[in-house]
């Protein structure tokens, strides 16, 4: 607008804006709004790949269940091959026994009876 309208430029003149100036802006403008429309369309195709790839994880996911469930079951026998997957195996542990230690009297003490 400012580039064809003498009497425009005469009132931004008096500001110091001059038609070189206006020009350089407009065109700012209108790279600000051509990167804006690149950005937008970007962002999209970023979601798009996001839903994507999330979608995939979901069923990689799946098949890693069902493979933890086979594995679990063809290796029960291997606990050692399971571990190498990354599958946590509790161990039985076998129960020790716990000896008390009895404390034998004195024979000089009262509670001691001999027999």
């Amino acid at each position: 607008e400012i580039l064809g309208d003498k009497d425009l430029q005469a009132k931004v003149a008096k500001v110091k804006i001059t038609p070189a100036d206006a020009t350089s802006r407009i065109n700012l403008i209108k790279a600000v709004q051509e990167s804006r429309t690149v950005w937008q369309a970007e962002k999209g195709q970023s979601e798009d790949a996001t839903i994507a790839k999330d979608n995939a994880m979901a069923k990689m996911d799946d098949w890693m269940d069902d493979f933890y469930a086979m594995a679990k079951l063809a290796l029960a026998e291997h606990p050692q091959y399971l571990e190498a997957l990354g599958i946590v195996v509790k161990r039985k542990l076998k129960r020790q026994r716990h000896y008390i230690k009895r404390r034998i009297p004195p024979q000089d003490s009262p509670f001691f009876t001999s027999i």
